[in-house]
């Protein structure tokens, strides 16, 4: 279980570690890099104060451009289908820094089949 940028890497870990019963997504990234790009533009609130100097400090970046090519890797679109366990997306319907929608798409990515417990 994990939230803030965790709801981009539980899933992620899911999709590749098989040993996991089950995934919960406290707060769904799809596309970091989308939800990035929004943040830095405006569209969408930020989540600490200075958020552009702050994602450079964490993804060790000296540029925000570097920052943003670092976040445009961290998408869910070619692995969600391999999250096989039971998985669960918690996610508020009017967040204003990660919208709905990215809970909404990786929800309908992930595999439908499911592993034997």
């Amino acid at each position: 279980m994990a939230l803030s940028l965790g709801g981009y890497y539980a899933p992620r870990a899911a999709a590749f570690e098989k040993r996991f019963k089950c995934c919960v997504a406290w707060g769904a990234i799809f596309d970091f890099g989308v939800a990035f790009e929004a943040r830095i533009g405006g569209t969408n609130e930020p989540s600490v104060p200075g958020f552009g100097d702050h994602a450079q400090w964490v993804f060790g970046t000296k540029t925000l451009d570097e920052a943003k090519a670092v976040t445009r890797q961290m998408t869910l679109e070619k692995v969600a289908a391999n999250i096989t366990c039971p998985f669960l997306v918690v996610h508020g319907e009017n967040d204003r820094q990660i919208p709905l929608w990215h809970a909404e798409k990786l929800y309908a990515r992930r595999s439908t089949a499911r592993t034997a417990s």
